[in-house]
């Protein structure tokens, strides 16, 4: 039995269905899947998938109605608190991401993870600097599309301080614009501008303090991300799981931390000068 649930986009949205709606006939799932969350598939596929999660213990079916497994749920939770403890300890001991003035440091992650690593490595550096602004650029708005929670969102619900945050996205197309009223819905700060001196497609630099941490997704998942940000003109034309499935691809790329007051100064300014 698995732990923790794979890294499925189906399989989630299944889990989080139940846990609002805690017991459904396969009937209902379906329709659920397909009207609230875009799934296209046929009844008989959804059996396959969820007789796939009954064997791993993480449904169980009663009534010929599935719900979450109670064991499942449990090891799950064991499984978080483990994390979380020991997420509190690095953020403690600040081991993997606080560094000296000049130093930089590299790590290999994938796509899929790179969300929560970079808020673990913006959080470090909070805590290092006692910062209060926050400025990032991001070449398109990737993450707030298929996510219902973002970075900033995470970290306004766990810093202490008050903190202004600064978000500079770097396109203009149709999915930028879908992606930056949906900061702007959320009361979250944004800006625009095509003509940075950052790289424009597959990169994210944020600064906090002296710190600048870089990401840039994998060459795979770039070009097929700029292909639709470049040919979906219309909401009927974007498919949100294929978008999403792009996202999870799983392909190692470079996330980096700098601390350097000099290139922290350079960064913002450049933003600044587009941020309203």
């Amino acid at each position: 039995m698995p732990k923790v649930l794979p890294a499925n986009p189906l399989h989630s949205a299944i889990v989080e269905i139940l846990t609002e709606k805690p017991s459904l006939n396969m009937k209902d799932l379906h329709q659920i899947l397909e009207e609230q969350y875009d799934f296209e598939f046929t009844p008989q596929y959804l059996y396959q998938v969820v007789g796939r999660l009954l064997e791993w213990e993480v449904l169980m079916k009663t009534k010929q109605k599935v719900s979450l497994n109670v064991r499942w749920l449990s090891t799950l939770k064991q499984t978080v608190d483990a994390a979380m403890s020991t997420l509190r300890e690095d953020l403690e001991t600040s081991k993997n991401f606080v560094l000296q003035e000049g130093k930089k440091k590299e790590f290999i992650v994938s796509s899929a993870s790179a969300p929560a690593i970079w808020t673990n490595a913006v959080l470090c550096a909070f805590e290092e600097t006692g910062a209060t602004d926050y400025y990032e650029f991001l070449g398109h708005p990737y993450w707030i599309l298929v996510s219902k929670q973002i970075s900033i969102e995470h970290l306004k619900s766990i810093l202490d301080q008050e903190v202004q945050f600064h978000t500079l996205i770097g396109g203009q197309t149709f999915l930028d614009k879908k992606g930056i009223q949906m900061y702007k819905d959320r009361q979250l700060q944004v800006s625009v501008a095509t003509d940075t001196s950052f790289y424009p497609d597959g990169y994210s630099v944020a600064v906090v303090g002296d710190y600048v941490i870089e990401f840039m997704l994998p060459d795979r998942v770039t070009q097929s991300l700029s292909l639709l940000y470049e040919t979906v003109t219309s909401d009927d034309k974007f498919n949100q799981k294929f978008y999403q499935d792009i996202l999870h691809i799983q392909e190692s790329c470079s996330l980096t931390i700098t601390r350097s007051s000099k290139r922290a100064e350079e960064v913002r300014a450049e933003m600044q000068k587009y941020i309203s």
